[in-house]
């Protein structure tokens, strides 16, 4: 029984750490966003028999995400933006676990529980899941493939090819993965001509497969060419910086100005990481460790490239795109601990960990107020209780305002009031469009002075009704 607690100690400490982290969006669920919410959306129809082969709105992903949340409204009672939270939160935990179970092989429990710290303690570019709820599915998948190949099993390296091969089916994203995934396959296995043979063919069978299921979908693969120089400028002032914990971004676009020497502690904390890797990977050039370090490097230079090329990018939230820089390093870092052991790896390693947690948990914005955290009125939902009693008290069950607002609300109303965006080409729904628009009676929300396209919304209804609630301006149109 002690073995027992030993071995899994560590393991243990690390989830418990990665929950902690993460409380400040879960007791605000309710704050929930729309990208995220059209997750649940999806789900309660997905359990009223309404199949779709991709996420609303998103022809470059499979609605698997909303499948999960599906699976967790059945046991949970219904539908909640908590629920539809759960989802990354588990894909992140059981990401940690499988990292942690190949690394613990080569460097012992407390040795990988270091190691997987980037997971635990994140910036937003790793963390976005848990706001949008989306990608964490491929990292998960990704790191599981890395563990089946790792094992050294023949079959687990054939179901590790064909998941390869399917990857892209799930996401578009997880082309840029394919490459790192195939390097560590190549590296683990140099010299077993046999196996090779055995794990390409397999990963050219599924990517075959897998292009005739996109093809029946309707999936979308393209990705338009961006400007290289434009996503330079985007990569090196703003997205590579918030990625590393050296800038940091809340909701609402504001930048945390922490002081310069905090600024100077995380350049210091960075360079040393980047050094001890460096020494690390020094000594591990004809070991057992290479194919880490070749998959943790390759899927930080394979994500850089993707950013320069992809049209993609567009502002400082673009920096999830450098997700996999994270989602991998702690196979990086194995060869650190490998060479210095885990007390002196650890003076590499968790000063910028350190500096890492604190911009990510800055990057909650409101949800916290120096190391404490705030549950908001959105948090609680008290916005939508207000809004939702207004609404039913005058017989409104469909309603219009922005984008960010409207899917949150229909899941948080459980589609009565249905709620759908104002603006049309943000709509991912048709059919819900097409109901609220053919309603008897139509709220339209929003907050300050009316915009014009609320004006325009329902032409050849009349206004009956105006009132204030809880800030929002409260507009009732009937036909």
């Amino acid at each position: 029984m002690r073995a027992l607690v030993r071995r899994w100690l560590p393991l243990l400490v690390a989830i418990v750490a990665a929950v902690a982290f993460r409380l400040p969006i879960l007791l605000n669920a309710k704050a929930i966003n729309s990208d995220a919410a059209i997750v649940g959306v999806q789900a309660r129809h997905l359990l009223d028999g309404e199949f779709s082969a991709r996420l609303w709105g998103s022809p470059y992903q499979a609605p698997l995400e909303s499948v999960f949340a599906a699976g967790l409204f059945l046991v949970s009672g219904g539908a909640s933006a908590l629920g539809v939270l759960m989802v990354p939160l588990l894909g992140v935990l059981l990401m940690i676990a499988l990292a942690w179970l190949v690394l613990e092989k080569h460097a012992g429990g407390w040795g990988a529980a270091l190691a997987v710290l980037p997971l635990v303690f994140a910036t937003y570019a790793m963390n976005a899941p848990m706001s949008y709820v989306m990608r964490q599915s491929i990292a998960t998948l990704a790191i599981f493939i890395v563990w089946l190949m790792d094992s050294e099993k023949p079959r687990a390296l054939l179901l590790a090819g064909v998941l390869i091969g399917f990857g892209s089916f799930l996401d578009t994203f997880f082309s840029v993965l394919i490459p790192p995934l195939l390097l560590f396959g190549g590296a683990r296995f140099w010299g077993h001509r046999r196996r090779v043979i055995a794990f390409g063919a397999t990963i050219a069978t599924s990517f075959i497969v897998t292009r005739f299921l996109m093809w029946l979908s309707g999936a979308s693969s393209h990705v338009d060419r961006g400007d290289v120089g434009t996503n330079w400028r985007f990569l090196w002032k703003q997205c590579l910086p918030f990625a590393l914990g050296l800038r940091t971004w809340m909701p609402g676009s504001v930048e945390w100005e922490p002081h310069v020497a905090w600024v100077a502690v995380t350049v210091l904390a960075l360079v040393a990481l980047v050094a001890g890797i460096g020494l690390g990977a020094s000594g591990v050039l004809r070991t057992r460790f290479l194919p880490h370090l070749i998959l943790g490097v390759s899927a930080a230079l394979t994500a850089i490239v993707a950013f320069l090329s992809s049209s993609a990018p567009f502002d400082m939230w673009s920096s999830r795109y450098l997700a996999p820089l994270i989602w991998f390093l702690p196979f990086t870092l194995l060869p650190v601990i490998a060479r210095f052991e885990v007390r002196r790896a650890a003076l590499f390693i968790v000063p910028w960990v350190v500096c890492a947690g604190v911009s990510g948990w800055a990057s909650y914005g409101p949800f916290v107020s120096g190391p404490m955290i705030e549950r908001t009125r959105e948090g609680r939902g008290e916005d939508a209780d207000e809004l939702l009693a207004a609404l039913r008290s005058r017989g409104v069950h469909h309603a219009q305002t922005n984008y960010w607002q409207s899917y949150r609300l229909s899941l948080l109303w459980r589609e009565d009031p249905l709620v759908v965006p104002v603006e049309p080409e943000l709509d991912r729904r048709s059919p819900l469009r097409a109901a609220v628009l053919e309603g008897s009676r139509v709220a339209l929300l929003f907050e300050g002075e009316e915009p014009p396209m609320f004006r325009d919304s329902l032409i050849g209804t009349t206004e009956v009704d105006r009132t204030s609630v809880g800030g929002k301006t409260l507009v009732i149109r009937a036909r």
